[in-house]
């Protein structure tokens, strides 16, 4: 088909992309929301990863769709040219787009949650970041915890740093979950003796 014509030059552009059926027109009868599909990664972005399920009709798989753990770069899980089995999440004919999960493919570590940390149990965490409220912990990959200021210690600590370094392991007390924020709230103090049960002793 003729797309284009330059009398000057006397150049004619033409364009076999036109004689092809536009994917997008019947997009939603192909696949639906749900639905399993392979894909080939063509371009890695800092917020993720575009991905060709066929000609003419490429999807975004955000960084947050890409595992249950924190990513801090999509090229960490893949790389342009990989096929992948993804899940399609949204589908926006109108504005060309496709969203697609790759970790609702993969074992969520927060299914039983409740079971595998029930609150009271002294777990083992380690430490990602001290912060000038408490610290993270990760659990498990795609398990966070957090353990507040008050609860790193029965006396007053000013500056968790004094107390946490990244990267150190210790065990923990499971103290609230937040299943919806996808977030364990842990204590330190709890797992130390606490000097108030022997206040009567005085």
């Amino acid at each position: 088909k003729i797309i284009d014509y330059n009398k000057e030059n006397k150049k004619i552009s033409l364009s076999i992309k036109q004689f092809s059926p536009d994917p997008w027109k019947d997009v939603k009868e192909k696949y639906s929301i749900g639905d399993e599909v392979e894909g080939k990664v063509i371009k890695i972005k800092d917020f993720g990863a575009f991905v060709e399920i066929e000609e003419g009709l490429n999807g975004l798989l955000h960084i947050s769709e890409m595992a249950w753990a924190y990513v801090k770069n999509p090229s960490e899980l893949v790389s342009e040219g990989e096929v992948l089995k993804l899940r399609i999440l949204e589908i926006e004919p109108e504005k060309r787009k496709i969203s697609l999960g790759l970790k609702q493919l993969l074992t969520n570590p927060w299914e039983d949650i409740k079971k595998k940390y029930p609150i009271g149990a002294v777990v083992e965490g380690k430490i990602t970041q001290v912060t000038s409220y408490g610290a993270n912990v990760e659990l498990e990959a795609g398990v966070s915890g957090v353990v507040h200021l008050s609860e790193i210690d029965w006396e007053y600590v000013d500056r968790p740093s004094t107390i946490f370094k990244k990267y150190m392991v210790l065990p923990l007390k499971v103290i609230k979950i937040d299943e919806d924020a996808h977030l364990i709230f842990l204590s330190r103090k709890r797992t130390l003796p606490n000097p108030w049960d022997d206040i009567d002793k005085f």
